[in-house]
C-alpha cells in the first residue's frame, strides 16, 4: 500500500488529446490501495482542482509550445 505522505508534490503534464481537448497526465498520483488521511485527501483534492483549472487555462500554450509539466505542492490541511 502507498501512503500519500511519501509525496509532498503532485507532478502533472498538461497536454492535449488528439481532439485538441485539455488533458492531465499524472506522474505520481497515488496508485492502487493508496492510504490517505483526511488531511492528505483534502490536500490532494486542492492540488487536483488547481491542476484542472491550469490545464484549461494552458490549452493555447499546449497547442503552441507542446506539453508542460508543473509541480503542485500538497499543502498541509489542518483538521
Amino acid at each position: 500500500m502507498t501512503a500519500m505522505t511519501d509525496s509532498k508534490t503532485l507532478l502533472v503534464k498538461h497536454t492535449l488529446t488528439w481532439r485538441d481537448e485539455p488533458l492531465l497526465c499524472f506522474r505520481n498520483l497515488p496508485g492502487y490501495d493508496a492510504e490517505l488521511s483526511p488531511a492528505a485527501a483534502r490536500a490532494l483534492a486542492d492540488a487536483l482542482l488547481q491542476a484542472a483549472d491550469d490545464c484549461e487555462a494552458l490549452r493555447g500554450d499546449a497547442r503552441r509550445y507542446g506539453p508542460q509539466v508543473r509541480e503542485y505542492t500538497l499543502a498541509e490541511v489542518k483538521q
